[in-house]
């Protein structure tokens, strides 16, 4: 069966042959391998045009820039393959891992297959076991929300014939998280999953570290609540309600550790959860420190929290 890899591409030239000399260099060969340049200023789409050029498996699309959740919906829309996965351009993987994959979701009839992964940091490579706690798509779903398992595209194969009977679609303008947003449409169904405790994909951390996820801005901030927002509008409140909260904490914290937002800016982020606080998994001090920012010493309470990091990392 003809399995599709869809790779976004934004000026990546730096990365761009590693990560698709990995895929065409798969051992298994029936591949459709999807290129969406998105406006890239760099050599990037000169990078793909030649390996289209020598590789009848490559469909190279040159788009004007959307962000990737754009680039995802008109990547999944041309994917003619039985199932299909997700490639990050700054990132790679082992030859084994398509046919792995794709053995395993025959084996186990599955419509989304789930392996571990690794992470490449400067201090080395970590392993990140993706086990499901159970294999019932609704608990999948909490997994992911409530961050104990990896909300990625790049780790899951995925039946096509899904998105298309679910009509499911990557969110329009939101850049962040927007692979959640595709688990939190599809897992509502019932949805048959699979796990395969190998990895074979490398996040690599150590490369763009302009990215959204590795930076953090105003512009970040307002990609996060942007996902907060269309969480409480797709999800039940009352049977995810632990999860919403749990995202809340999440973007509060790290715009608390950051330090980025002026005293009255960081009030103003989800101030109904502040009773909250003291549930989250961090640090007695943590959460002492994230209170007080949240009721309005939120600069003595950075400081602090400044010295106080300072002072682990040495």
């Amino acid at each position: 069966m003809k399995i599709s890899i869809i790779v976004p591409v934004y000026n990546a030239e730096s990365t761009l042959t590693r990560c698709l000399d990995c895929i065409v260099g798969q051992t298994y060969t029936n591949l459709e391998i999807l290129l969406i340049n998105d406006g890239s200023t760099d050599q990037s789409g000169k990078i793909c045009e030649e390996y289209a050029a020598r590789d009848e498996r490559v469909r190279y699309f040159n788009r004007k820039n959307q962000g990737v959740s754009a680039v995802r919906e008109f990547g999944t829309k041309q994917v003619t393959g039985t199932y299909f996965i997700h490639f990050d351009s700054d990132d790679w993987a082992h030859s084994q891992m398509i046919a792995d994959m794709a053995d395993e979701a025959i084996k186990q009839n599955a419509d989304v297959l789930i392996s571990d992964f690794y992470i490449d940091t400067s201090m080395g490579v970590v392993y990140s076991k993706q086990q499901p706690a159970k294999l019932q798509s609704l608990q999948v779903l909490h997994n992911i929300l409530s961050g104990s398992l990896h909300g990625s595209t790049c780790n899951k194969l995925v039946r096509t014939s899904l998105y298309r009977s679910y009509d499911v679609h990557f969110p329009r303008g939101l850049n962040y998280c927007e692979d959640i947003m595709i688990w939190v449409e599809l897992l509502q169904h019932d949805v048959k999953i699979g796990y395969l405790p190998k990895a074979f994909y490398h996040y690599d951390y150590t490369i763009n570290s302009n990215s959204i996820t590795r930076s953090y801005t105003r512009e970040t901030l307002r990609q996060r609540l942007a996902y907060i927002a269309l969480l409480e509008s797709s999800l039940n409140k009352d049977g995810y309600a632990s999860d919403i909260l749990h995202n809340k904490l999440c973007v509060k914290f790290e715009a608390f550790e950051k330090g980025e937002l002026l005293s009255k800016d960081f009030k103003a982020i989800y101030p109904e959860i502040n009773k909250h606080i003291f549930k989250m998994k961090t640090s007695l001090m943590n959460r002492i420190l994230l209170y007080f920012a949240s009721v309005g010493l939120t600069c003595i309470a950075q400081k602090i929290y400044k010295i106080k990091t300072k002072r682990n990392l040495l």
